[in-house]
């Protein structure tokens, strides 16, 4: 590099911390997806990368979805290997119809072959590519610019059960177990890995807390995984709608939620710019480098 002109060139301030983990929670209906076409009013957010589960994602409209990279993996196998999917599911009904729960549980993993969408999803958060064939690299390689949105968690949670199982109609406790610490364990990875914002989306049921109470948590299989979830995340933030009225709620009593970037209220804007301002005023700083501190 030439000395004349290397002390004119800027240098790119790096963040002393990773950007927010957020999970968004709530009912369907509740403006859930929708909310991601606020982040494309964030100045410092450069690249939304988004991984869609449901097959609803047209509710953002091809603006938005032509301003972000996005790619969709459905919780249906594309094929089945050797049978079409209707074989599949009376090969099953036929199962339950003749069959007992105790036998039920003993079967083996019923076309297990062809659910690999948990494998495809592991090897985007490797390699992300977008419905265009992009390649984007390694989730946990990308800077503070940007920000890697999963919706939903119901989703996920589907393709690991079918990882295990197939189409296996009844689980064993074993079967559970596998699934909740394969689970769990994808969840440390993506948020302790990554420097970039992670947004996932997911619904709520009432589960029961360890104090022996019950709360409003993130949908997922098993008792014991909904109360863990949200351990690493920066925010858990309900979502509802009152009337015809879409908020964001951190002070519900009644669900299992944080506010690192919020403030403690249960009607406010759903909008990610005042989150994102919020990690700003603590120091957060917008890069597009993926190391962070200094």
């Amino acid at each position: 590099m030439n000395p004349s002109t290397a002390s004119t060139q800027p240098l790119i301030q790096k963040s002393p911390f990773g950007g927010p983990k957020v999970f968004l929670i709530g009912p369907q209906g509740t403006g859930k997806t929708t909310s991601l076409r606020t982040l494309l009013k964030v100045p410092g957010i450069k690249h939304i990368r988004a991984l869609f589960t449901e097959p609803r994602y047209d509710v953002l409209g091809k603006d938005v979805l032509d301003k972000i990279d996005w790619a969709y993996i459905g919780t249906v196998p594309k094929k089945m290997v050797g049978k079409n999917h209707w074989q599949v599911l009376e090969s099953v009904a036929k199962s339950i119809n003749v069959m007992g729960n105790d036998k039920l549980q003993g079967m083996n993993k019923m076309e297990a072959p062809s659910y690999t969408q948990w494998m495809e999803v592991i090897a985007m958060m490797n390699d992300f590519r977008d419905s265009k064939g992009r390649s984007h690299g390694d989730v946990s390689k990308w800077g503070t610019d940007t920000v890697l949105w999963l919706d939903s968690w119901s989703g996920l949670t589907e393709m690991a059960t079918t990882l295990q199982s197939g189409a296996k109609p009844l689980l064993t406790q074993p079967d559970y177990g596998v699934i909740m610490r394969h689970l769990k364990h994808f969840l440390d990875v993506l948020i302790t890995t990554t420097t970039c914002s992670v947004i996932i989306t997911g619904h709520i049921e009432m589960e029961p807390t360890p104090e022996g109470g019950m709360k409003y948590m993130i949908s997922t299989i098993g008792k014991k995984l909904a109360p863990t979830l949200g351990i690493n995340f920066s925010d858990v933030i309900r979502t509802k709608r009152v009337g015809t009225q879409f908020l964001w709620d951190t002070a519900d009593t009644n669900s299992d939620l944080k506010h690192s970037n919020l403030p403690l209220s249960s009607t406010i804007e759903p909008d990610f710019t005042r989150l994102f301002d919020t990690w700003q005023q603590k120091g957060g700083i917008f890069t597009p480098a993926w190391e962070i501190g200094g």
